[in-house]
């Protein structure tokens, strides 16, 4: 199944060509390959950048420092703080860094210890952390970038930050977002059973509970379901040349050629 394995850079693995989880989710969800293709870009939210700043963290904690410059505590309201934190940023520019607010780093050591402390979390984290693979499933490039990788254990794990990790709140998340879609995903390119795959799912908010999950065979189902579903539209628009607005085949249409509901 895989292809090529190989240690790049973020950036270049995101240019690359070949459609990943992300984007079949993205299809998924709007059941378009035509969305997909003409989506508009956003400049990342606080939020999505702290995320990256968690994963940076506790995945790969050497490469923190080298990442992200950490402002002290300040009142950007105040004549003071705000020309201190034009200073900073003029430095994170100057470094090549991402500016970190101190009240996120702050949040970012709470998620960090609690994952640290939970002792399966971190047994889970002791793997090969985010290496690429490329492989042809279905004659369609693709291509993962797992969180962490056990070859022995023949598991995946996905760290997830969230505001709520009860089994019913993540459980919901997991649905929702399609994150079974990426996991039966992630496994099948790398061969793996899918009932070893682990979501570590942290807490963004006070306590920053840390939990740990494993899919269910239904949520394993639906994971399939929706992968096979995103990628033959994908499949279609590669062979063809036709990005489909949406996905026709269970829909019903009138004579002159309207959409039925």
């Amino acid at each position: 199944m895989i292809y090529k394995s190989v240690d790049i850079p973020n950036a270049e693995y995101h240019s690359h060509e070949a459609i990943s989880s992300s984007g079949l989710k993205y299809i998924y969800e709007t059941k378009s390959v035509y969305h997909y293709l003409n989506r508009e870009y956003k400049e990342p939210t606080e939020a999505m950048e702290l995320g990256s700043a968690t994963h940076t963290a506790i995945l790969e904690p050497e490469k923190f420092t080298e990442e992200y410059l950490i402002t002290p505590e300040l009142d950007r309201r105040k004549k003071h703080g705000k020309e201190l934190y034009e200073k900073y940023k003029s430095q994170a520019i100057e470094e090549d860094k991402i500016l970190l607010r101190h009240k996120n780093y702050e949040l970012i050591k709470k998620m960090k210890a609690s994952v640290y402390s939970y002792p399966l979390a971190y047994e889970l984290l002791q793997g090969i952390v985010e290496l690429s693979h490329f492989a042809l499933i279905d004659e369609v490039d693709v291509r993962i970038r797992p969180d962490i990788d056990i070859p022995k254990k023949q598991c995946i794990v996905d760290l997830k930050t969230c505001n709520d990790n009860s089994p019913f709140g993540f459980g919901q998340a997991i649905y929702h977002r399609n994150y079974d879609l990426q996991a039966y995903m992630y496994c099948l390119v790398k061969g793996y059973p899918c009932e070893n795959f682990r979501f570590i799912a942290v807490e963004n908010k006070h306590p920053y509970s840390t939990e740990v999950y494993a899919l269910s065979e239904q949520s394993i189902e639906n994971g399939r379901k929706k992968f096979e579903q995103a990628l033959s539209q994908w499949k279609y628009y590669k062979i063809t040349g036709i990005a489909l607005m949406y996905d026709y085949d269970d829909m019903r249409f009138t004579k002159d050629g309207s959409i039925m509901l």
